[in-house]
C-alpha cells in the first residue's frame, strides 16, 4: 500500500486536514497511519512509536498543538522536544 501525505493544521483552536505534502512542515511523522494515530492521540510514545518504524523530521514540540490536554508530557519527553 502506497503512502500518501496529509497535512494537520493547529490554528486557531481547530485542526484542518488536507492531502498533500507541507511546503515547511514543523513535525513530519512518517509512518503508517495506525502509528501516527497512536501518537496524536496520546496512546503512543514518541519512543514508542520509533520503536514500532515511525520515522519524525522536525520539532515533535509541533505536537502540543494537535494532541489532548495533558498527552504532551506522555508522549514527548523533555530531552526530545528540541531536537531535529
Amino acid at each position: 500500500m502506497a503512502r500518501r501525505a496529509s497535512i494537520i493544521e493547529a490554528s486557531g483552536g481547530q485542526l484542518r486536514t488536507r492531502p498533500g505534502p507541507a511546503s515547511s512542515p514543523d513535525l513530519v511523522l512518517n509512518a503508517p497511519p495506525p502509528l501516527v494515530l497512536g501518537v496524536l492521540t496520546g496512546q503512543l510514545t514518541l519512543t514508542e512509536a520509533e520503536h514500532r518504524g515511525m520515522r519524525t523530521t522536525g520539532n515533535p514540540a509541533a505536537l502540543r498543538r494537535l494532541q489532548p490536554s495533558g498527552a504532551f508530557a506522555k508522549t514527548v519527553p523533555p530531552s526530545a522536544s528540541s531536537r531535529n
